[in-house]
């Protein structure tokens, strides 16, 4: 399936009262759920809807796991706070096998290589 855009709706939005009266009345969208940008889709053309273009990273908050990557990118970006974040994020990850039993996952399954202990993946090199 071809995507209609390459644009994506994220962040806050401020909307004139009548979109909320198409909410009230509309049934069910993707998911089960009510779905605000099938509102929007409906009144495109009423009221106008004004956008502006981000250039940047956005991280998808509506996952846990994209909240913890968001968070933890975020906290790994403030000179405040790296170092801290890293040490925390060892002191985890050597304490895993006794906290949790983690099923095995090979290094391939995720998309990561390692070479003389260093562990290389899309999101970047480990230790850094």
């Amino acid at each position: 399936m071809t995507a209609a855009s390459n644009k994506i709706v994220s962040g806050r939005y401020i909307f004139q009262p009548e979109v909320m009266r198409v909410l009230e009345t509309q049934g069910k969208g993707a998911g089960g759920e009510i779905q605000l940008t099938d509102a929007m889709a409906r009144m495109i053309g009423i009221p106008p809807f004004n956008a502006v273009t981000f250039a940047g990273r956005r991280f998808d908050c509506g996952s846990k796991l994209g909240f913890v990557e968001a968070t933890l990118a975020l906290a790994l970006e403030r000179s405040d706070m790296w170092a801290e974040v890293c040490a925390m994020a060892e002191r985890l990850l050597a304490d895993m096998p006794k906290v949790l039993p983690v099923p095995h996952v090979s290094l391939q399954e995720v998309g990561a290589s390692e070479s003389s202990g260093t562990i290389r993946s899309q999101f970047g090199t480990w230790p850094p």
